[in-house]
């Protein structure tokens, strides 16, 4: 079973730049996917996670940051980005994301709001 989420810090940044910031406020899907992980036998340890470091809050620049941190802190955890079934088929299948995803080797998964099951898991 993976776990999600621990208290998380890079140590030894200059601490003039470095500030702590907490996962972006929860959206409408918040508890649907964090009730899809729990069904599925995930434990969640950490909502929200918070983590030290740098300023990205593009959903994809911060999902590298976490993962980033995620590496160097814990590497035995492994991050995955939730999408909307809706958002996937309205967005993420567009090339440039497409071309985004596959050059950083994000991990996702889609899941359907109403059913509240994931569709599909891209690793």
């Amino acid at each position: 079973m993976l776990e999600i989420g621990k208290m998380l810090e890079i140590g030894n940044w200059n601490t003039d730049f470095r500030k702590v910031y907490k996962m972006p406020a929860r959206d409408i899907y918040h508890n649907v996917v964090k009730r899809i992980l729990e069904k599925t036998g995930w434990k969640i340890t950490d909502d929200p996670l918070h983590i030290k470091y740098g300023t990205l809050n593009l959903t994809i620049g911060q999902f590298i940051n976490y993962r980033f941190v995620l590496k160097e802190k814990q590497p035995e955890r492994i991050l995955y980005l939730a999408i909307p079934e809706e958002t996937y088929q309205s967005f993420f299948i567009l090339p440039l994301a497409q071309g985004v995803i596959q050059e950083n080797h994000i991990k996702y998964f889609i899941y359907n709001v109403d059913k509240e099951k994931i569709l599909k898991w891209q690793t």
